[in-house]
């Protein structure tokens, strides 16, 4: 009876032990993630960030400037959305997405 309450305390200890490491390592990534975006926020160059869909991400408060768009209206939207390019040969954000898809799928270059 003795080890049975012995190993659920242990099993209890070590649960909680694993718990607050898996908090402790989720909080530092939020807080890398949330050092990134005041960083990327606070530059002086525009930056729009999407997904290989076209899913934007950020849309940082530069590029709101040179823009004329709001971030809280424009990130989650898809570029042709937000832009208003059905035309895939209007759109240079598309292009640029081509041109990153083309690049990651050829292969590496020999020395």
């Amino acid at each position: 009876m003795l080890q049975r309450l012995l190993f659920a305390q242990n099993e209890q200890n070590l649960q909680s032990l694993l718990l607050n490491y898996a908090t402790d390592v989720a909080r530092q990534q939020q807080l890398k993630l949330v050092c990134y975006e005041e960083i990327l926020e606070s530059m002086n160059e525009g930056i729009v960030l999407s997904e290989a869909e076209g899913k934007l991400l950020l849309y940082n408060k530069t590029q709101e400037i040179l823009e004329g768009m709001k971030q809280k209206e424009i990130v989650g939207k898809y570029l042709r959305d937000a832009y208003k390019y059905y035309d895939q040969k209007l759109s240079e954000h598309q292009r640029v997405l081509q041109f990153s898809s083309i690049i990651s799928s050829s292969p590496p270059a020999e020395s």
